[in-house]
């Protein structure tokens, strides 16, 4: 049971990683209107990288809740 929950955790963590990523991107080209250089771009995976994790654990949580 637990391993089939875990691989369900896993395409979800990567669409919400692609969503939050595009609209981080769009955020900061857009309203902040930086360019992208490495650095940025690399920050901004990063911390895309840390609101899908907590996204995730928030669905995983209710899963087990419920």
């Amino acid at each position: 049971m637990e391993r089939m929950l875990y691989m369900e955790l896993i395409p979800l963590f990567f669409t919400t990683f692609i969503i939050v990523l595009a609209v981080n991107l769009f955020l900061d080209k857009m309203i902040m209107n930086r360019e992208m250089t490495r650095p940025v771009l690399l920050t901004n995976l990063f911390i895309c990288f840390l609101i899908s994790l907590v996204l995730v654990n928030i669905f995983y949580l209710q899963s087990l809740m419920s």
